[in-house]
């Protein structure tokens, strides 16, 4: 079970640039962009968990590219008057085709070593926060995990 959320306005920004420190200091091998505003963007939501979340899709991206000749993940905030789009993509393989649709639900993984809970967390996490996360592939390759979040 997952602790009782514990919303305040916070800075988006901040969080991203925590989780990427903290994967950038796991993983120095691999090179983590960031593509943010230069303002701040304050959000209505459980810092932690929010954390925790990118967090995990920063080591799932990690995970990814260990046999990638090229080793880089694209970490990105797009800001609308109505919404709040952020991007976990890596130059991996991208996801199964035929397991896409299946992957956030617990206990499915394709990783010899994964429980198959990670996406599944994430996706619980996304969604208390009123968002909605999309697995997809990239036509240049690898994976994109999109969270989109509405203003509040």
């Amino acid at each position: 079970r997952l602790p009782q959320s514990v919303f305040a306005e916070e800075n988006l920004i901040s969080i991203i640039r925590k989780a990427v420190f903290s994967a950038q200091t796991a993983r120095p091998e691999i090179k983590i962009m960031q593509r943010l505003p230069e303002t701040p963007v304050v959000m209505l939501c459980d810092a932690s968990q929010l954390g925790q979340a990118l967090l995990n899709l920063l080591k799932n991206a990690s995970e990814a590219l260990e046999q990638s000749a090229t080793k880089e993940i694209v970490v990105s905030l797009e800001v609308t008057a109505k919404t709040l789009t952020l991007r976990v993509e890596d130059s991996g393989p991208g996801f199964p085709p035929d397991k896409i649709e299946s992957l956030m639900q617990p206990y499915v993984t394709t990783r010899a070593k994964g429980t198959g809970l990670g996406l599944a967390i994430v996706k619980r996490t996304v969604e208390e926060h009123k968002g909605s996360l999309t697995l997809s592939n990239r036509e240049e390759g690898g994976a994109r995990v999109t969270a989109v979040f509405p203003r509040t």
